[in-house]
């Protein structure tokens, strides 16, 4: 495990959805633009407010894969990892 020093502002990253109820990727990326752009040192995943209760495994894969490739080098991407069976926990933190 490398070390690392979390600081400053880390918002938690809303899942908006469509008129269809599927989970549009694009506002991530636009959530962490506004924040990094604002003076955000990074961004957390999968709080309430990221609805992480609706969203199914592969969209959380899906949505982590859009955050990190979005966030670049910019700052940091924290996440809650919240699957019920061990083995969701495992697969989604190797994810991340």
């Amino acid at each position: 495990m490398t070390d690392f020093n979390v600081q400053g502002i880390h918002p938690v990253l809303y899942a908006l959805f469509d008129q269809n109820g599927g989970l549009r990727q694009d506002g991530f990326r636009h959530q962490l633009a506004h924040s990094i752009e604002n003076g955000a040192q990074g961004v957390v995943l999968f709080g309430f407010v990221t609805q992480f209760y609706r969203l199914s495994f592969a969209e959380k894969i899906e949505t982590l894969r859009t955050t990190v490739a979005a966030m670049q080098v910019r700052g940091q991407v924290g996440v809650t990892v919240m699957e019920p069976p061990p083995e969701g926990q495992i697969l989604l933190g190797k994810a991340a």
